[in-house]
């Protein structure tokens, strides 16, 4: 059975590289402190887990879908605004599932645990590096700096931090994985769709 991922238009692509459109989509996602992108994932990864696998007002079941997102906050607690967040030692994450797109907001069960916000994803311009292999900070700012020259190149500017989405269960071995870098963007004369 497929599993959803999120839907988007392809601006362009270039190699690895793409430019993305999303229009919209809802998230449920938790905020917390990790060391690292893996810990942050690790740690996160089940609450939201839960709320979709039943731990809701209504006790429904939510069909999971891909990618995982990580974003890393910064060290203070700010308000959930984006997909997932990973970041240096004792830094705040966004640990976030898409939820699927049949869903409105209004239409969601409410979470049990009330460390999970739903929160819309309004439509944006993104651009994307895929790779494979298992994630490691390492990773993550090597392809994020290609990214960022990237969109420089294509006359974009980032408007926000970087997004790291996971596309595969822990039992999936590296070579096959699917991973990506995820920036915001919106043209350089400040165009943003």
């Amino acid at each position: 059975m497929a599993i959803e991922k999120p839907k988007y238009n392809l601006i362009k692509k270039d190699g690895n590289f793409e430019l993305r459109y999303y229009p919209g989509y809802i998230t449920a996602s938790i905020n917390l402190k990790a060391d690292n992108y893996n810990q942050a994932v690790n740690n996160g990864f089940g609450y939201v887990a839960d709320y979709i696998f039943g731990n809701n007002r209504r006790a429904d079941k939510i069909a999971m879908t891909v990618p995982v997102n990580i974003e890393r906050l910064g060290s203070e607690r700010i308000a959930m605004t984006v997909p997932v967040n990973t970041e240096k030692k004792g830094e705040y994450y966004v640990i976030s599932f898409i939820m699927p797109s049949q869903y409105k907001l209004s239409e969601l069960p409410v979470p049990n645990n009330s460390s999970i916000q739903l929160k819309v994803i309004e439509k944006h311009l993104a651009a994307s590096i895929k790779f494979s292999g298992y994630v490691s900070e390492k990773k993550i700012n090597k392809n994020a700096t290609k990214l960022s020259d990237f969109i420089k190149k294509e006359g974009y500017k980032p408007i926000s931090t970087y997004m790291v989405s996971r596309f595969n269960p822990p039992w999936v071995p590296g070579v096959l994985r699917h991973n990506e870098i995820l920036f915001k963007i919106k043209k350089s004369n400040g165009q943003t769709n």
